[in-house]
C-alpha cells in the first residue's frame, strides 16, 4: 500500500514538473503500471499513442505499443494486445527504419498469439520476426532466440520436422552458446516424439552436459523420465522420478510420474490411485485455463479408456475441451463446444476425438444410442478442430501429415455413422460418411485447387493472383526440396502478401477460405446429368467400406477387413509386372480377377450404370478396374473374356469435389503439344523409345492444331515455352519412383522433372496425357492419396490426366493414341475416346490372342473431371458463298422491284 502511495506521488511531481508532452505522460504510464494500477496505465499508454500516431512517429509508436502489449499480456488480456498491435504493425512497417525494432513488435506479437491459442498466426509472426532480425545480424541472440520459439511451436503443432530443420539451422548459428541447451532439450523432445530413441538419447545426454540452472536441470528430467518409461528402462525411470521430488517439481507432474512408473511395473492399484491424485492435483489450477493440463488429461484419459473404466475416461477428456476452449465451460460430460468456438489447437482436435472413441466404445459396452449420437458430435468437433490447425501449418508437408494423424479418427467417425445408420437408417447418416470420406481424402491438394478455382472467379487483379499463386507453388516447391533458407524467405513475402491483400480486397479472405468439400446433393446433380454413378471407396485399419452414389439413392457397403483384400489386389497386380505373366498363367488370373469382382460386390454396385466414376483408396488406388472380369466362366482366354471395359466407360478421381470442379473453360480451344525425347542411342543412359514418336505423329494426321516435339528438342525450356497455352499435352517418354524418395519423375531429353520442378508449371483446364512406365504410380499417403505425378499436375490446374499404372508397351501405346486422337477430333469426351482406343484394340482381328492381354491395352487410366476438346471448327469454302450468294439474290430482287415501280409509275403518266 505504501509502495503504491509513493508511485503515486512520483507520477504527480513528474506531471508537475515536465508538464503534459507524451514523455511525462509515458513516465506516468510506466509508473502506474509498476504500480499495478493497470486501468489507469492502460489509459495513460493509449493517450502516447495516439500523440505518436499523429506525430507519425513511428520508432517511438513501436516503442510505446510494446508496453501497452505487455501491459496486456500482464492482465492476461492477449486478444486485446493482438488486436492492438495488428492494425499498426503496416504503418510501422512501412515507415520503420529499424529492422530490430520491427523485430520485437512482431516477436511480442506471436508471444500473445500464442498464450491465445492462435499457434499458427503465432508461427506466422515469429517468421516474419525472424526475418527482421537476420536482415541485421542472422547470428544475432534474437534471431536463435526468434527459431527456438518457431521451433518449439512446431513440436507443439506434431511438426517434428519442420522444428528439427528450424534446430539444425538454430544450432549452426548459435555462436554465443546462449541458447544451446533450449535447442538440444528442443531435439530430444522431437526425436523422442518421432520414436527415434536413440537420437533422443543422444541429445538427452548433450543437454545434460549444457544445463547451468536447475531449472534447466528439471525441464530437462522431466521430458527425460518419459523417455526412460519407453525404453522400459524402469530403474533409470526411477531414479529420474526421485531427482524431481529434491527439484521440487510441481504436485501434478510428480504424481503423474509416480503413476506411469507404478503402470510399467505392472503396479495397477497403485498406478490407478496415483492417477487419481495427479487430477485431483491439477483441478486447484483449472480456473487458469492451461492446454499443458489439457494434455495431461488426455493422456490420463487414454490410461483409463485401456482399462475400461469408460465414465472416468470420458469425464478427463470432457476437462480437456474445458481447458482448451477458452469459453467452453459446462461441466456436463454429455455437453460440448460448438463448432463456432473451435480453437486453432492439437488437443482441442485430440480431445474431442479421443472423447468421441470413449463414447463409442461405451455404446459397444452398453447400447445407449445417446452416446452414439454424442460420440458422432465429438468426431465432428475432432475434424473442424483439425481444420484450423491445418490452415495454421505453412507446409504443404506438414498439412499432409496431419492427413495421416488424423485418418484413424476418420475410420472411427465413419463406422460412428454407419452404426448410426444401422439404427435408423436415415439417410443423413449416409450423407455424413460421405463427407468424412470427402474430407480425408487430399484435402491439401483439393484447397489448392478450390483456391484457384476461387482466384478464377473472384474479382482480384491478374497480378496479384498470380504472385499469390507463383509465391504458394514456390513454397510447394520448396518444401520438398527441404531449402530451409529459401523456405523461410518465400515464407515471409508470402505471409506479407497476403496480409497486405486482406486490406486492400475484400475478396481475398473468401479466395483464402478453407475448402468444404462439395454437396452430396450437387454430386448427384452432376451424376444425373449423364446418368452415372459414383463409388467412394474408404481403406481404413481395421475395415474397407465404399458408398455407392447416383441421382436418387446412396448405399453404403462394408466390405470386411482390409487384410485379406489388400492380399488379392497385391496378387492381381503383380500379373501385370511381366507382358507373359497373364499369358502363361490365364486360369489363375481369371479367376483372382472374378474373385475381386465378386469381393468388391461390383456387380452389385455397377448395376444399371454404363458410366461410372470411382473414388479409389489405399491399393485400390493402383487397381485397373475396367480389366476385373464379371463372369465366372471367363476360361477362354485374354481374347474372350467379359472384362468390365465391355460394359462399362470407368473413370477415377481423387475425390468427387474434384471431379465436379467447375473451372471457367477458356473460349479459344487452344493448340496440342505433344513430346516424344525418343532417347536415341540410349541418351542420358535411358531406353530408346522409338515407337514415342508415331505416338505423338498421330496427332498430325487430323486438322487439329498441334505442336510436336521429337528427340532433342523436348528439352525442360522448350517444354516451358511450348505447353503454357496447351489444352492438351502429351509426354511420350519415361516415368520412374525415386527409389530414395519414393517420389515421381518423368523425363525429358535434357533432365528429369521431379515433383518441385512440376510444380512450378501451370495448366488450366487442360488434358495431360503421361503415356509413360509408371506414370501414375507413386507413395501412398493415408489422408492424402497417392503422391505421384497426377498430383502435381492436378496441383497447377489440370483438368483430367491419363497416366500408366505400369510398364506400359511403346508400340502398343502408339496404336492406342492414334485411335483416341481421332476420337478427340471426332468430338468424343477424353474418357470415351480412351474407351473406344482399348476396345477398338480388343476388336482387331489381326492382333493374337496375348497381344489382346489387358497388359498392352489397360495400363493408361482416365483420371479426373470429363474433358472434351473442342477443336476450332473448319468451315468448307462454299459455305462462305452462302451469304454472299444470299446478299446477290437481295440485291437483284430489290433492282427487280425497283424497275417494276418505275414501269408502273411510267404506265400511269402515259394514260
Amino acid at each position: 500500500m505504501f509502495r503504491t502511495a509513493l508511485l503515486s506521488l512520483t507520477c504527480l511531481f513528474s506531471c508537475l514538473v515536465y508538464g503534459q508532452n507524451p514523455e511525462s505522460i509515458l513516465i506516468r504510464a510506466d509508473s502506474l503500471f509498476e504500480a499495478e494500477a493497470f486501468d489507469n496505465a492502460f489509459e495513460a499508454y493509449q493517450e502516447v499513442i495516439s500523440f505518436y500516431l499523429e506525430a507519425k512517429n513511428f520508432e517511438q509508436l513501436a516503442e510505446t505499443g510494446l508496453k501497452f502489449a505487455n501491459l496486456c499480456y500482464t492482465k492476461k488480456e492477449y486478444a486485446r494486445g493482438i488486436s492492438f498491435l495488428e492494425p499498426i504493425i503496416p504503418m510501422i512497417s512501412t515507415h520503420l527504419q529499424n529492422t530490430a525494432s520491427l523485430g520485437r513488435v512482431y516477436s511480442f506479437l506471436g508471444y500473445l498469439q500464442t498464450q491465445d491459442f492462435r499457434i499458427g498466426d503465432a508461427i506466422k509472426s515469429y517468421e516474419l520476426a525472424l526475418n527482421q532480425f537476420q536482415a541485421v545480424d542472422p547470428y544475432s541472440d534474437s534471431a536463435i532466440y526468434t527459431i527456438k520459439e518457431i521451433a518449439g511451436l512446431c513440436t507443439r503443432q506434431l511438426e517434428y520436422d519442420r522444428s528439427l530443420s528450424y534446430l539444425r539451422v538454430a544450432e549452426e548459428s548459435n555462436r554465443t552458446g546462449r541458447y544451446l541447451f533450449n535447442i538440444h532439450n528442443l531435439f530430444f523432445l522431437n526425436y523422442y516424439h518421432m520414436g527415434k530413441l536413440d537420437q533422443a538419447n543422444a541429445y538427452y545426454a548433450s543437454a545434460l552436459d549444457l544445463v547451468h540452472r536447475d531449472k534447466d536441470l528439471r525441464q530437462l528430467k522431466t521430458n527425460a523420465f518419459l523417455l526412460f518409461i519407453e525404453q522400459k528402462d524402469l530403474p533409470t525411470a526411477a531414479k529420474i522420478l526421485e531427482d524431481l521430488k529434491s527439484y521440487q517439481v510441481d504436485e501434478p507432474t510428480v504424481l503423474l510420474y509416480e503413476a506411469r512408473l507404478a503402470d510399467a511395473t505392472g503396479d495397477s492399484k497403485t498406478a490407478d490411485l496415483k492417477f487419481r491424485q495427479t487430477v485431483a492435483s491439477l483441478e486447484k489450477g483449472f480456473s487458469q485455463k492451461k492446454r499443458t493440463t489439457a494434455k495431461v488429461l488426455c493422456e490420463i484419459g487414454d490410461y483409463y479408456t485401456a482399462t475400461g473404466d469408460l465414465n472416468y475416461a470420458i469425464s478427463l477428456y470432457h476437462l480437456a475441451l474445458i481447458q482448451v476452449y477458452p469459453d467452453f465451460n459446462n461441466p456436463d460430460p454429455a455437453s460440448l463446444p460448438t463448432l463456432d468456438q473451435v480453437e486453432q489447437e492439437s488437443w482441442a482436435m485430440s480431445a474431442a476425438r479421443q472423447k468421441g472413441r470413449a463414447l463409442f466404445a461405451r455404446y459397444k459396452r452398453d447400447g445407449h444410442a445417446a452416446d452414439l449420437e454424442l460420440a458422432s458430435q465429438c468426431f465432428e468437433l475432432a475434424q473442424a478442430a483439425a481444420e484450423e490447425v491445418r490452415r495454421g501449418y505453412r507446409s504443404e508437408a506438414a498439412a499432409v501429415s496431419l492427413g495421416e494423424y488424423g485418418y484413424d479418427g476418420v475410420e472411427e467417425a465413419i463406422a460412428v455413422e454407419a452404426e448410426l445408420y444401422s439404427l435408423d437408417k436415415s439417410n443423413k447418416h449416409l450423407e455424413a460418411i460421405y463427407y468424412w470420406m470427402e474430407r480425408s481424402r487430399a484435402a491439401v491438394l483439393t484447397e489448392s485447387i478450390e483456391r484457384s478455382r476461387n482466384a478464377q472467379l473472384l474479382a482480384i487483379p491478374d497480378s496479384m493472383v498470380v504472385a499469390e499463386r507463383e509465391l504458394r507453388q514456390a513454397l510447394a516447391s520448396a518444401g520438398i526440396r527441404s531449402d530451409l533458407n529459401l523456405l523461410d524467405s518465400l515464407q515471409n513475402a508470402y505471409t506479407l502478401l497476403n496480409r497486405t491483400l486482406q486490406v486492400k480486397y475484400p475478396d481475398w479472405e473468401r479466395y483464402l477460405s478453407s475448402f468444404k468439400p462439395l454437396a452430396l446433393e450437387e454430386v448427384q446433380t452432376q451424376l444425373a446429368q449423364t446418368n452415372a454413378g459414383m463409388l467412394l471407396f474408404f481403406w481404413g485399419k481395421k475395415q474397407v467400406s465404399v458408398l455407392r452414389i447416383d441421382r436418387k439413392k446412396i448405399t453404403w457397403l462394408d466390405l470386411g477387413s482390409p487384410d485379406e483384400l489388400e492380399l488379392l489386389v497385391l496378387s492381381y497386380l503383380n500379373f501385370f509386372s511381366d507382358r507373359n505373366q497373364i499369358s502363361n498363367n490365364p486360369d489363375r488370373f481369371s479367376a483372382l480377377s472374378y474373385g475381386l469382382f465378386t469381393r468388391l460386390h461390383l456387380d452389385e454396385l455397377l448395376q444399371g450404370k454404363e458410366s461410372m466414376w470411382i473414388i479409389p483408396d489405399g491399393p485400390l488406388s493402383f487397381l485397373p478396374f475396367e480389366t476385373l472380369l464379371s463372369d465366372k466362366a471367363d476360361t477362354g482366354g485374354p481374347a474372350n473374356w467379359s472384362y468390365l471395359l465391355y460394359k462399362h466407360n470407368i473413370r477415377t478421381g481423387i475425390s468427387a469435389s474434384t471431379v465436379f470442379q467447375s473451372f471457367p473453360v477458356p473460349e479459344i480451344p487452344g493448340k496440342i503439344l505433344a513430346f516424344a525425347p525418343l532417347f536415341k542411342d540410349n541418351a542420358r543412359g535411358l531406353t530408346s523409345l522409338p515407337e514415342s514418336e508415331a505416338e505423338v505423329r498421330v496427332w498430325q494426321e487430323g486438322k487439329l492444331n498441334t505442336q510436336v516435339g521429337v528427340g532433342t528438342l523436348c528439352n525442360w525450356r522448350n517444354f516451358l515455352d511450348m505447353s503454357s497455352n496447351a489444352r492438351i499435352v502429351h509426354l511420350a517418354t519415361h516415368a520412374r519412383i525415386d527409389s530414395l524418395r519414393m517420389e515421381p519423375e518423368i523425363e525429358l531429353a535434357d533432365t528429369t522433372l521431379g515433383l518441385a520442378e512440376l510444380y512450378q508449371l501451370e495448366y488450366p483446364n487442360s488434358l495431360i496425357i503421361l503415356s509413360a512406365c509408371e506414370s501414375g504410380l507413386g507413395r501412398y499417403q493415408r489422408g492424402e492419396g497417392v503422391m505421384n505425378l497426377n498430383r502435381a499436375f492436378t496441383y497447377n490446374g489440370a483438368a483430367a490426366l491419363i497416366t500408366g499404372l505400369w510398364t506400359v508397351n511403346d508400340a502398343a501405346t502408339a496404336q492406342l493414341m492414334g485411335t483416341f486422337a481421332k476420337s478427340i477430333e471426332a468430338g468424343l469426351p477424353a474418357s470415351e475416346a480412351l474407351r473406344s482406343a482399348k476396345l477398338d484394340w480388343l476388336n482387331r482381328a489381326d492382333l493374337s490372342a496375348d497381344r489382346k492381354s489387358p497388359f498392352y491395352w489397360a495400363a493408361l487410366v482416365y483420371n479426373g473431371p470429363e474433358f472434351q476438346y473442342l477443336p476450332k471448327k473448319s468451315w468448307p469454302f462454299w459455305y462462305f458463298l452462302i451469304p454472299i450468294g444470299i446478299a446477290i439474290l437481295v440485291i437483284i430482287r430489290r433492282f427487280i422491284r425497283t424497275n417494276q415501280a418505275k414501269q408502273t409509275v411510267d404506265n400511269r403518266g402515259s394514260k
